[in-house]
């Protein structure tokens, strides 16, 4: 990619087509280079004797190139029209709570219906054969955020295909009822067609068989969609790059599966972004620094960016917020800024949504602040389209095990975690741990965070933070041993190598299998008062509305004479096998117990925390203790550090609504002024 891409998502099938040079003209002077169409419009690509009928998207498409804006086609199977459904009334999904996908919304179908696959294939293989080797034509778009609503289907159409994925996976019923222990409540089955959906009942499903379903509606949306890019990718120019539209999960089965295949048909992730829905502090940032993570280019594509706050009918937000969140987007990786969308729709349940423009498209505030973020993006477009960002911190991330997540330091009940929705019940909880434990301490610290996974190459120059690894095979003991005995810096935090690939109980506890590696074991889990936190009801199986009985669940550890407050909901007490007492208990029953160990192995070393911080600022104690190197000095602004040329640079990052002192002057590249003051919500690039 050679330009920077800036555009909106674009609905010309809602107007006169005499109306479309209109906004072509007004997306040319605000500095448009893309439109993002298709997505919603299946009705006017093709008539229900399956006639394609797209005369009219080749004309949009000559007069937006005349323009000097080219076209990001999208796949409209995101809602599939009606005579489809009339056609396959059994292709609706159906989410665990029991509501049904029906036509007159969107995402109506299951990924896993043969006939509505079928049917896809046969559109996208005829807009592909069309548009393929149309040069203004720059990028194809697969579907619209797959596995939003709910990530797991429930239909007969899914659970059928379940049974089969199963039959597939473990070959016989004894393996199954092995792998996960059905014997506990009496749940083994003869055959696989016994297994039910996991729709919600009286008490909770067993774990084991719910991440199983969870991998299986993953890889099922990730199959959909990488079906549609092979088929675009027969007929695409070379320079046509492909993006699906899906949840992050599925992003990374997708690049996986890519990978496995060893094709190339999925050029970026692609991501919706909404910062206005991650509203507490570095939700956002983290959530663009996990999207760079999952491709293959740490470089992402935003082609639905928020443009006014959805917190009022309507939609007024600061341009300085506006402008921010673009500057933050492609600090972190991002090659384009589309924003939803361009002109505020008549109809509809998205009506009140702002747009670039209003109905009547006279260029208001929104229009020309868009216009001047644009143009002040594009002095440093040179710098953003090949910069490599250089994190100083790496944060592991494997969602496979993270979606198995049944633990938190707050609380909540561990049985309402068991929840069907993995992403909806159990990602939260792991990224609101992670940002209060690891990434917003880190980048009060002005250090730069890269997100890896089990399969990326960990770099030993950078420490290795571990959140969360409980599902733990002897090929990550393996990788994990090679990186610390070959000079890599790893801190682990607790409740790690408990679970096997199935997610079941390994044969010790929390350290599991890793703790031999640590030179540790668990002697006891630390005690708390009765009636702690949770308030759960097992008639309904999940949390009631009453408050929990405000107790105390703190505990301190010292630390190299810092005093550092943790909490312990899941707090251990540890016993060294070889690895030495870096942190211990003060006070209580355990008083100067292990808490915290260090063990060295090879040229490289380990950190096990086995008490989580309790806040942010315990947590930035804990890690000026035993990273000191990279935590001399706390910083007021988050920072993205870059390599271009062989030059360093740094995005600093105002996220706060007051003006923020630097230490000195800098000359900032996207003013083209010197500067020691960064105003409220802005950003500044400086040379280093």
């Amino acid at each position: 990619m050679n330009k920077l891409l800036f555009g909106a998502a674009y609905y010309p099938e809602h107007d006169p087509e005499a109306e479309w040079p209109i906004d072509a003209k007004l997306m040319q002077d605000i500095g448009f280079n893309v439109i993002r169409v298709g997505e919603f419009c299946w009705s006017r690509m093709q008539k229900p004797d399956r006639t394609l009928t797209v005369d009219w998207l080749e004309r949009l498409i000559e007069i937006y190139d005349k323009h000097g804006i080219k076209t990001i086609l999208c796949t409209p199977t995101a809602t599939p029209p009606v005579w489809v459904v009339e056609k396959f009334p059994d292709m609706t999904p159906i989410l665990p709570d029991g509501r049904q996908g029906l036509f007159g919304g969107r995402r109506h179908y299951s990924v896993f219906h043969k006939g509505y696959k079928e049917l896809c294939a046969e559109l996208v293989e005829a807009l592909a054969e069309r548009f393929g080797k149309n040069q203004a034509v720059c990028g194809w778009h697969i579907d619209n955020e797959i596995g939003s609503y709910s990530m797991i289907d429930c239909s007969e159409t899914a659970l059928k295909a379940f049974h089969r994925y199963l039959e597939q996976k473990f070959g016989s019923v004894d393996e199954l009822n092995k792998a996960w222990g059905l014997i506990f409540w009496n749940q083994e089955i003869q055959y696989f067609d016994q297994i039910p959906a996991p729709t919600h009942m009286m008490c909770t499903r067993n774990p084991q068989y719910i991440h199983e379903y969870n991998r299986f509606c993953i890889k099922g949306a990730a199959e959909f969609a990488y079906a549609q890019a092979e088929i675009i990718r027969k007929y695409a120019l070379p320079e046509q790059w492909i993006v699906a539209s899906c949840l992050p999960p599925i992003q990374e089965e997708l690049f996986k599966m890519q990978r496995e295949k060893n094709i190339n048909l999925l050029d970026y992730v692609e991501l919706n972004n909404y910062p206005e829905l991650m509203p507490q502090a570095g939700e956002n940032s983290m959530h663009l620094d996990i999207t760079r993570s999952l491709g293959d280019k740490q470089k992402f594509l935003v082609l639905e960016q928020q443009i006014g706050s959805g917190f009022t009918t309507t939609g007024g937000l600061d341009p300085a917020v506006r402008k921010f969140w673009a500057i933050n987007t492609v600090a972190r990786g991002s090659l384009s800024v589309c924003w939803f969308h361009w002109r505020r729709f008549r109809t509809g349940c998205e009506w009140r949504l702002s747009s670039v423009v209003e109905r009547d498209r006279k260029p208001r505030s929104v229009y020309y602040s868009i216009k001047s973020t644009i143009h002040e993006i594009r002095k440093i477009e040179d710098i953003l389209l090949s910069a490599q960002i250089e994190p100083d911190v790496q944060i592991y991330m494997d969602f496979d095990s993270l979606l198995a997540w049944d633990k938190a330091s707050e609380p909540v009940f561990w049985m309402e975690i068991q929840l069907p929705d993995a992403w909806a019940n159990r990602f939260p909880m792991w990224e609101k741990e992670v940002r209060r434990t690891i990434y917003n301490p880190l980048s009060s610290f002005g250090l730069t965070i890269n997100f890896i996974g089990p399969n990326d190459i960990w770099d030993i120059s950078k420490p290795l933070i571990i959140p969360e690894m409980d599902l733990c095979t002897d090929k990550k003991v393996q990788k994990l041993h090679d990186f610390i005995e070959n000079g890599g810096t790893c801190i682990c935090f607790a409740g790690v190598g408990e679970r096997n690939e199935y997610a079941a109980h390994q044969e010790m506890p929390s350290p599991g299998v890793l703790g031999k590696l640590f030179g540790i074991e668990l002697e006891d889990y630390y005690p708390l008062p009765a009636g702690h936190g949770a308030i759960f009801d097992p008639a309904v199986g999940k949390m009631t509305n009453e408050i929990p009985p405000q107790v105390d669940t703190s505990a301190m550890v010292v630390v190299n004479n810092s005093m550092i407050k943790v909490d312990m909901r899941h707090g251990e007490i540890l016993t060294l096998r070889g690895a030495s007492a870096v942190g211990i208990y003060q006070g209580g029953l355990y008083h100067k117990h292990p808490a915290i160990t260090l063990n060295h192995i090879g040229k490289g070393k380990v950190f096990y925390i086995g008490a989580v911080p309790a806040s942010p600022e315990s947590a930035m104690t804990l890690y000026k203790n035993i990273i000191p190197d990279l935590t001399t000095k706390i910083v007021p602004f988050r920072k993205i550090k870059l390599k271009h040329n062989e030059k360093y640079f740094a995005f600093f990052l105002n996220d706060k609504p007051s003006s923020i002192r630097l230490d000195g002057q800098i000359y900032d590249k996207l003013s083209g002024t010197k500067i020691n003051i960064l105003g409220p919500f802005s950003a500044a690039l400086a040379e280093l």
